[in-house]
């Protein structure tokens, strides 16, 4: 009865250990993506002053457009990243659910086994 409570305690630690590394890895690559976004507008940016007329105003355009994209996705990704905490969270809260539950049948199964 001893290993099942084991078994149960491994599984729920290496559960707990993906869903850390799957949330650190979702922000991870959206920050990333953000920074190397950022670094491409940068150097268009820089472009740009060299530019007259209708390029100029394109160049313009088109680092407004990135701007507001990049600042919208890193929104986003601030947000999902607390959606993520709290399904994780609760996820965890359920596995330790289960962990107690599985803890207590174990325990009534000794019970059980102490009677007969």
């Amino acid at each position: 009865m001893e290993k099942v409570m084991e078994i149960v305690d491994s599984w729920v630690a290496s559960q707990k250990d993906v869903m850390d590394n799957w949330a650190k890895s979702q922000s991870q690559a959206v920050n990333a993506w953000a920074d190397a976004t950022k670094k491409m507008q940068d150097t268009l940016a820089g472009m740009a002053p060299t530019q007259d007329g209708p390029a100029r105003e394109i160049f313009n355009l088109y680092n407004t457009w990135l701007s507001s994209m990049v600042n919208n996705s890193t929104t986003f990704a601030d947000e999902s990243a607390r959606l993520q905490d709290s399904w994780k969270a609760n996820v965890e809260r359920q596995m330790d659910m289960g962990r107690d539950l599985a803890g207590k049948i174990v325990e009534m199964m000794k019970q059980g086994a102490q009677n007969k």
